[in-house]
């Protein structure tokens, strides 16, 4: 229950808002495939990622894995949306535990 309710924390705070961010607030994958982006929207959802980083900043603080005393997919989905964040270029900060 813990590993799953972590997962969806890591897929709508960092990774699903590092991808708004990115299909929105850059220029994603070039005009031919980014034919409607609203700026605002991508922005907010950079922000959203950079709250999610605070968070399990906090998270990781106390612990080696994301949920519980056992890597899982919870860890996994948070590592993909950091790769993400770093492709799109949102700063993680270098003292967070992430």
């Amino acid at each position: 229950m813990v590993i799953n309710m972590m997962q969806k924390r890591a897929e709508s705070m960092v990774l699903d808002a590092v991808a708004s961010y990115f299909h929105h607030a850059t220029d994603g994958l070039g005009p031919a495939l980014e034919t409607y982006q609203n700026v605002a929207c991508g922005e907010k959802q950079g922000e959203k990622a950079r709250q999610g980083f605070v968070y399990f900043n906090t998270v990781l603080a106390n612990s080696a894995y994301v949920a519980g005393e056992n890597f899982s997919v919870a860890d996994i989905t948070l590592y993909a949306g950091l790769v993400f964040a770093g492709f799109a270029k949102i700063a993680i900060p270098r003292s967070y535990h992430i």
